[in-house]
């Protein structure tokens, strides 16, 4: 890998999410002159051309997943705000969300993205922390790399900096929300002395958000309030959130005067940046469809992670890893999937014939199976077709046999879990088809199959899990 820049400052929050609650939320307007307003001024917001990076359109009242990036930008605060001194003028973000909205059934559903979570970036021969990827390449590499590594369709995106955040805390008057004990953080510039039911001012907010090292005065001394970080620091976020999208609603972002300052006033500070693609019309026919919706509704979701490094012996990088098996639920969330055709299946020629694994591989994508890789066999020996799969995977396994003409024999194997299935061409393959079959056809091995009772060896080698602090956290969000 290149010599590897300065480590990107840590983001603020994932407020792109805020705004586009808002707005959404805002937009369920119906007087005629209230959206013309509107739309005069949304379509004032500066926009990002994404090219084919972004997701194809989906028909009218189908799932949209939208890309919220927060950006450490300071280039719209004034001249003397203080972040200023400590911040360049560099575009980065280490914190993101997507946000699932389904206007067929008025559901939404938001996933936090770990910021040290590593990635292999596209068209690029290496790896970086995802908090890294922006400030190395671009936004429409930042799409990419997490549809890529997640295999999750990104439809639209929105990035939100600095000023966005405290300009929309600050139309809203605030944010209310029930402290227990004094708070602070030097690092993120956070002081909340006060106790009780508080209206926290946007510097409060911003620094309440930032914050990874929170202290709280608890009988008179200062104690961390949570040891895990970035992990928490999102867990607190999602929460603040649900308060800020209720404010938004109960301080009557219906209503046009109220909607018409919060969007002039992101418009026309540059504080938002949305993609080419997503028009005033979607803008409109999804507040139309989440005009009722209460923020306790939001499903929130977090990457399962394990601790790791990379980097050299001399200069280790602490980053997070995907526990890709544990993901696979949350993230077919996010794909619309529920019989997961998300699995990983790697292809194998165990015939000889040329090409067969590339064309197999081509049918499977076709049918929305994840294909991560097409080659040879271990031989070209196999008259019957294989299928294999860790314990874990054998619900996988047997979906992919019912796509299968012929089926397949199953052969169970010691795994971690984190190996694709693999699927291994026999003469007997006789095609794909167009629908699965009710019923699996799978055939299990006399030795080895799905069902004995023996259970396959743990892993040896497993990475050691996040630990969970002790005691609970002293900090817990909550409205008042």
């Amino acid at each position: 890998m290149s010599a590897r820049r300065a480590r990107p400052r840590r983001t603020w929050v994932q407020r792109g999410f805020l705004l586009l609650n808002v707005v959404i939320v805002a937009a369920g307007l119906t007087a005629a002159v209230a959206l013309a307003v509107a739309k005069d001024t949304v379509s004032s917001i500066p926009r990002t051309g994404y090219g084919n990076t972004l997701a194809a359109d989906v028909e009218e009242g189908e799932p949209l997943n939208f890309l919220l990036i927060g950006a450490d930008s300071i280039t719209t605060l004034p001249p003397d705000h203080p972040l200023r001194q400590s911040r360049d003028a560099g575009l980065r973000t280490d914190t993101l969300m997507v946000l699932r909205m389904n206007p067929a059934t008025g559901e939404a559903s938001v996933l936090s993205i770990p910021r040290d979570l590593w990635v292999p970036v596209p068209g690029h021969s290496y790896h970086l922390k995802i908090t890294e990827v922006l400030a190395y390449t671009d936004r429409p590499t930042l799409v990419q790399t997490i549809q890529d590594f997640l295999h999750i369709p990104i439809h639209h995106a929105v990035q939100v900096d600095f000023n966005g955040f405290l300009e929309m805390v600050k139309v809203l008057d605030g944010i209310k929300m029930y402290v227990d004990y004094p708070l602070r953080d030097r690092k993120a510039a956070l002081s909340i002395p006060d106790t009780g039911c508080l209206t926290l001012t946007p510097e409060q907010a911003l620094g309440f958000v930032r914050s990874r090292t929170m202290q709280a005065l608890v009988d008179g001394q200062w104690r961390l309030v949570d040891g895990r970080g970035d992990l928490a620091r999102i867990e607190r976020q999602q929460d603040f959130l649900t308060l800020a999208i209720d404010r938004a609603i109960n301080k009557g972002v219906r209503n046009p005067a109220t909607l018409k300052s919060l969007v002039d006033d992101v418009a026309a500070g540059g504080f938002v940046n949305l993609d080419e693609r997503l028009t005033f019309k979607q803008i409109i026919d999804l507040g139309e469809r989440f005009r009722d919706f209460a923020a306790e509704g939001l499903e929130k979701y977090t990457l399962p992670v394990v601790l790791g490094s990379e980097g050299t012996e001399e200069k280790p990088i602490s980053v997070v890893y995907l526990v890709e098996d544990d993901a696979q639920r949350v993230l077919d969330v996010f794909r619309g999937s529920t019989d997961a055709q998300a699995f990983r299946v790697a292809v194998r020629n165990g015939t000889g014939e040329s090409g067969i694994a590339g064309a197999v591989a081509t049918e499977l994508e076709n049918r929305g199976f994840r294909v991560v890789d097409a080659s040879d066999a271990e031989s070209y020996d196999f008259d019957r077709t294989v299928i294999r799969a860790g314990e874990s995977q054998v619900d996988s396994a047997m979906l992919l046999s019912r796509w299968l003409v012929n089926g397949a024999q199953l052969e169970t194997r010691d795994t971690a879990g984190d190996e694709p299935v693999e699927l291994i061409i026999g003469r007997d393959f006789a095609g794909i088809l167009d629908e699965p079959s009710e019923a699996p056809v799978a055939t299990p091995t006399p030795t080895g199959a799905v069902g004995e009772t023996t259970p396959l060896p743990v892993p040896t080698a497993a990475p050691t899990p996040v630990p969970t602090p002790t005691p609970q956290p002293l900090v817990r969000v909550r409205a008042c």
